[in-house]
Order: structure tokens, then sequence, then C-alpha cells
């Protein structure tokens, strides 16, 4: 009997779980893998950790609620920027135990769809090949942004106090976030309480980076492969009109691409469902947080180092649903011109021909990403977003001349008038004003010299003494508005704030 000692080979494209491994153990490490048999079990056990910290919860909320009754504002913003995430921790973990039962599919469809790129050729391998390594860029950047989100404050409190230590035997204590705990006021900086709040700490930030590698990194997986999906069909399109040997194969082919097509607008939906609460929390959640950074900012009035970069996280946290989610939806628009881009007219085949055009006129139904069908994510989403800080920051943030924040504000300020104001003007003056780049340039051209005097007037504002009578900076910035309001008019409109 001859013994086969051939190993068997090796699939190219394997599961969800093996191909997108980071993203597939962050969610069974936060218990929010969709396995409908333990799904109460996992309930139960994030009940038990959350529990665990309860300690640290019941002290975050008896200090942010004692800031709040003594008008200690500068701590009440700094502590609610940190409750933005934890609620959003809250939010998604029992959401996603709650959908569950329709979060599995998604991820079960996603298998069946890798593993059947086995049986595909190469030209369709190689569409595979470049939406999985785009899915895991995503992967990847939401292992990155909860890492530095969480572990900025243990390190930045015990850098602080290595270089103090070096300085001085008598240095101050920082907590991973300083706060007066209730009923340990007097030894919360003592040894060995010190230290084990300080670990005690760590352990909540280990317990929240999962939660948030997991589920926010599976979004973009998923849009990236309903791209993949919408570009397999159009593909598949082309090969047919190419390859095809007769009328009766080629109408087989285009009938097999128009199911791939209701396949991927199903997939759509169901992502569609199961994101978008999700993707509302996210927004609403997130410019709360950017917003309770920008005004403690404000109340410094300095940059600091931990809270911008904490804010900074989360303009990322925003960014990446909202390019995803802007990236497929252009892929969708491009379906109809690929769609019609295909030599249909070479057969002459008026079965194939309508077929082709019920498929065209789908097409022209947009896939947008919504959040609960209220908040839209796109890239004009973020951009506004971003033009927003920037007005915050411009119209309240008083930054000294001395400090590395007025060069800051500076540079922010020039990016904003080539970007910001010119995007601004000419979304407003659609009617006026052509789209194209070059009326764009002429636009800036036109607005920027009268907007200097405004902005000069903010930014020496910055470094005058605080006894300065309000009235002159009132009146500086009037007169410099009037400045941009006299504006020569140029291709019949002049742009008006």
């Amino acid at each position: 009997m001859e013994i086969n000692t051939d190993k068997p080979r090796e699939k190219k494209f394997k599961t969800f779980n093996e191909t997108f491994s980071l993203c597939a153990f962050a969610l069974a490490f936060a218990f929010l893998y969709p396995n409908r048999t333990n799904a109460v079990k996992r309930a139960v056990i994030i009940t038990l950790i959350i529990l665990f910290n309860g300690g640290q919860l019941f002290w975050f909320i008896t200090y942010t609620l004692k800031c709040l009754y003594t008008l200690d504002i500068l701590n009440f913003a700094r502590n609610m920027t940190l409750a933005v995430v934890l609620i959003l921790f809250f939010i998604k973990t029992y959401y996603v135990i709650y959908a569950t039962k329709d979060f599995a599919p998604i991820l079960i469809k996603m298998s069946n769809d890798l593993l059947a790129a086995n049986e595909l050729e190469e030209d369709y391998q190689a569409i595979y090949e470049e939406h999985i390594r785009q899915g895991k860029v995503g992967q990847i950047s939401w292992l990155l942004i909860p890492i530095v989100l969480s572990a900025q404050f243990p390190i930045y409190a015990g850098i602080c106090m290595s270089i103090e230590s070096i300085k001085t035997d008598n240095f101050t204590r920082l907590m991973v976030h300083d706060m007066e705990l209730l009923f340990v006021e007097d030894i919360q900086s003592e040894t060995p309480f010190f230290q084990c709040m300080f670990a005690y700490n760590c352990c909540q930030c280990i317990v929240l980076v999962p939660n948030y590698c997991g589920f926010d990194g599976s979004f973009c997986i998923a849009t990236t492969h309903l791209r993949m999906k919408l570009k397999l069909m159009t593909h598949k399109v082309h090969r047919a009109f190419a390859h095809a040997q007769n009328t009766n194969e080629l109408r087989k082919m285009v009938n097999e691409a128009i199911q791939d097509h209701q396949d991927a607008l199903k997939f759509y939906k169901e992502m569609q469902h199961v994101y978008g609460p999700w993707l509302f929390a996210v927004f609403m959640l997130t410019s709360f947080m950017i917003s309770f950074n920008l005004y403690m900012i404000y109340l410094l009035k300095r940059v600091d180092p931990k809270y911008t970069l904490f804010g900074l996280v989360g303009v990322l946290h925003i960014y990446l649903p909202c390019h995803y989610a802007s990236t497929l939806t252009k892929v969708g628009e491009e379906i109809g011109p690929d769609l019609y881009d295909t030599p249909w007219e070479k057969w002459a085949d008026p079965e194939v021909t309508k077929l082709l055009i019920f498929m065209i006129a789908r097409a022209q139904k947009t896939l947008i990403v919504t959040g609960n069908g209220l908040v839209v994510f796109n890239m004009e989403l973020f951009k506004s977003i971003i033009q927003n800080i920037y007005f915050a920051i411009e119209a309240h943030i008083v930054v000294p001349s001395h400090t590395w924040g007025y060069k800051s504000l500076q540079r922010l300020r020039n990016v904003c008038i080539r970007i910001g104001f010119s995007h601004g003007c000419a979304a407003s003056n659609t009617k006026n004003y052509s789209k194209d780049r070059h009326t764009a340039d002429t636009h800036v051209k036109l607005i920027k010299p009268n907007l200097e005097p405004l902005f000069a007037s903010e930014l020496s504002y910055a470094a005058r003494p605080k006894h300065d009578n309000r009235n002159s900076r009132a009146s500086a910035v009037v007169s410099a508005g009037a400045r941009v309001t006299s504006a020569p008019q140029r291709n019949g409109t002049a742009c008006r704030e």
C-alpha cells in the first residue's frame, strides 16, 4: 500500500479570522466577537469587568460632579474629554453584543467571499489582494489610535515623575489621570496606595484598547470588502463582453454579474444597519471630545501637549470613518461609467443591452454611509469639522506670542485661508462660480489680502496684556471685517462672511 506523503496545498486566501487576525483577536479579547451561542455569557463577563473598575468610575464621577458644583470648569472640561471615551466604550460594548445576530452574518459573508477567491483566476485574485491590503491598513490604523490614546496618560505621568525625581527627592506624584479621590484624599499620594492606583489605572487602559481596535477596525474592513465586491462585479462584466463565445454565454455571464451586484447591495444594507448607530455615536461623542479639548486649551491659555495629542487622536477617530465611507461612495459612483465603457455596441444584443441599462440605472443610487440616517459620513463632513475647529481657535483661543502654540496658530491660519476659505466660498456661490481649480485659486487671491488684517488683529491681541480694553480689539476686528465686505466684486459676486 502506497502512502501519500504530499501535503495538501495551502490556500492563498483564508477566512476573516486568519486574514485580519489582529481585528479578530481584538474582537475576541474585548468579548465582542459575534458568537451567537455565548452572547449572554459575554455580557455577564463584560459587566463583571466594569464592576471591577467600579471604584475608579465612582471616583471619576464624584470628582466630575464636584468640579461642576464648585464651578471648577478647567477640571470639569478635562474630565469630560475622558468621559466621552468611556461613554463610547459602554455604548459600543453593549450595542455590539445586542447586535450579534446582525454582526455575525457580515463576518461570515466576508469569510465565504475570501475562501471563494481560491477558485478564481489570477486577474480576480489581484483585485482581492489589493483590497485586502487596504483593509489591513485600516486594521493597523485602528490598532495604533487607541494604543496612543490610552498609553499617553501613564507614559506622560511616568516621564514627568522620572524627570522630576532626578532633580529633587520631594517630587510631585502624578496619577494616570489626576483627580481627587473621595474619602482617600489624604493618602492618595502615599506609598503603597499610589502605586496600587497607578497599576489599577493601567489595567483600565488595557481594557479600553481592544474594544476600539476590534469593532472600529471591522468597519474599515467591511467597507473595503464592499468596494472589492463592486470592483469584481464590473470586472466580470468586462470579461463577459471580452471573452464570451456567443450570445447565450454572454447572457449567462451578465446574469451572474447581476447576481453579484445584488449580493453587494444586500451586503451594503446589512453593513449600514449594523454600523449606523455606532457611526452616529462616534460623530456625536467625538465632536464633544474635540470641543472640550479646545475649551480646555482656551482656559489654560496654552497648548497642553497631552490633551492636544488627545484632541488630534479624536480628529483621526472621525477622519478614518469619513475616509473609508467617502471612498466607498466614490467607487459606487464609478460603477455606471465602468459598465457603459464595456463594448456592448459590438454585440448589439437587445436583451444584454437591457440588462446593462438596468445595472447602470441601479448604480445611479449613491452608496452613502450614514449614522442612523442623520449624519452622512464623507470627506465633506470631516472638512466641515476641521473648519469649525479652526474658527473656534481663531475666535476664542488666545495663545501668547512667546509660546510655540502661537506659531502653530499662524500656520493653521495660512492653511485654512488656502483650503478652508476657498472651499467655503466656492461651495456657497455655486451659481456664480465654477468648481474648477482655476476659479478657486483666483477667488483665494481676491479674499486673502482682505482677510490678513482680520487675522493680524486677532493674533496681535494675543500678545497684549490682559488689562487691555476689549473694545479696541472689537473695533479692530470690525474695521478689518469691513474691508472684507467692501472687497471689489469680481466675476459678478464677492465672497462675504
